[in-house]
């Protein structure tokens, strides 16, 4: 089953620390990144709003490409049929002691709407739950 999966895994007075976690039919990749409320308030809001319209799609970016910082994630959102399937692109840089630019993976992630609104359901939760708090799109695996 396609995931993505966020977990809390440090935290400071102004960030925090997230696991990010995608899988797909084929792949599986890994990754840590830093987070603030504000950017998972954007990509909550972000969802509500692509998910009210199936012509729409909805780029979510966290952090900054490039090998100068820490890794980046992005997920696209989009709708792939009018049946209202949705599917989620998803680039993250892998820290693995390469360059980002030549260590990073792009790849979908299917899902519904039902799933998708359990999801922002969940993520509302993330930046304020204690040092552990998931988010999960899917399977609730980690």
């Amino acid at each position: 089953m396609d995931t993505v999966f966020l977990k809390k895994i440090w935290e400071d007075e102004d960030f925090f620390k997230l696991g990010i976690s995608a899988t797909a039919k084929t792949i599986s990749a890994y990754t840590e990144s830093y987070a603030t409320e504000e950017s998972i308030n954007n990509l909550v809001n972000g969802i509500m709003l692509f998910a009210e319209n199936i012509n729409s799609q909805y780029l979510w970016e966290n952090g900054k490409r490039g090998n100068n910082t820490t890794p980046f994630i992005s997920l696209n959102f989009q709708y792939a049929n009018k049946a209202g399937h949705i599917r989620i692109e998803v680039f993250m840089e892998i820290d693995d002691g390469a360059s980002f630019d030549k260590h990073n993976c792009c790849f979908y992630v299917h899902t519904d709407r039902a799933s998708l609104d359990r999801f922002v359901n969940r993520l509302q939760y993330l930046y304020r739950s204690a040092v552990g708090g998931v988010a999960v799109l899917g399977n609730d695996s980690f």
